[in-house]
């Protein structure tokens, strides 16, 4: 499948747009998009939070041309090239970065967190444009936040958490 049509799509959920909305409404800064464009056909694709040397290594082990990271794989401008960049170039592995236009997006991260939270009916907390923002505001079911990220832990399948505020 060629890659410009898998990024088309994925730009119809999260449209870079909404990234640079954020950038000039609210201040932030990103560098969500194209990263390294080394190939223009791919047969999967590998989606991680960060760009790792061993998110690269299992893209080449699955044959995936393209990466697509949550967090940018380069975030500021940077003086030379090495290490995974380098092994993804090697590899024709094309990356791109989706962080804050995800963040916003209609059932982008926000809308996935405040779900898996439990959240029946969320409201936008700063919008960066006229109908997405950052930020959910939700009722639950009465339960401690403890319990709640103990329940949802394993359906991130995170290995790492940090929780902040009463137990």
């Amino acid at each position: 499948m060629e890659i410009k049509n898998i990024l088309e799509k994925f730009n119809e959920l999260a449209p870079l747009s909404f990234s640079f909305d954020a950038q000039k409404n609210l201040g932030h800064y990103d560098n969500s998009g194209m990263i390294l464009d080394c190939a223009s056909q791919t047969d999967s694709v590998v989606c991680a939070l960060d760009f790792t040397n061993e998110v690269v290594d299992y893209a080449i082990s699955v044959g995936a041309k393209l990466i697509i990271t949550h967090h940018p794989a380069i975030y500021r401008g940077i003086k030379s090239v090495s290490g995974t960049y380098v092994k993804a170039i090697e590899n024709g592995i094309t990356v791109y970065s989706a962080h804050l236009n995800l963040d916003v997006a209609n059932g982008g991260i926000d809308d996935g967190l405040a779900s898996l939270a439990g959240a029946k009916q969320a409201q936008t907390l700063t919008y960066v444009n006229e109908t997405n923002g950052f930020g959910r505001r939700f009722s639950v079911e009465p339960q401690t936040a403890e319990s709640v990220v103990n329940a949802r832990i394993g359906k991130l399948s995170a290995t790492k958490y940090m929780f902040f505020g009463d137990k």
